[in-house]
């Protein structure tokens, strides 16, 4: 990002929560982008479904994030997604759950079945 901006060569970039290392890293660099002129939008990874509410909330209240977002359910690769339920699209655009937290939840059944590791959080066998 600081390449970018001290060569002038972007006018936009894509704020990738997963690639950034986290949502408070996202929104540092958008700022970045934003103080210096440099237009930004949100975008993935081809994280699943949790990643994808995190990062569609973030763009909603970010005016960093400008230029919207592309976060789309990545049923295309993956078998099923660890979410209760797919979140909304309508018209290609991701609608941000108005209810508390994320507005979907994991499914335990499907993190139960998928887990490598053992946690407390799981329950250690």
């Amino acid at each position: 990002m600081l390449g970018a901006i001290e060569t002038g060569i972007a006018d936009g970039i894509s704020v990738k929560i997963m690639q950034t290392g986290g949502l408070t890293r996202a929104q540092t660099v958008a700022r970045m982008a934003a103080t210096t002129g440099i237009s930004a939008f949100g975008s993935d990874m081809c994280e699943a479904g949790l990643a994808h509410l995190a990062g569609a909330h973030m763009t909603a209240v970010k005016e960093e994030v400008s230029l919207a977002c592309e976060y789309y359910q990545a049923n295309y690769f993956l078998v099923e997604d660890l979410l209760q339920s797919m979140f909304e699209t309508r018209n290609r655009n991701v609608i941000v759950p108005q209810t508390a937290g994320l507005g979907n939840q994991p499914d335990l059944g499907k993190v139960e079945h998928y887990v490598i590791f053992r946690s407390a959080v799981l329950g250690a066998a």
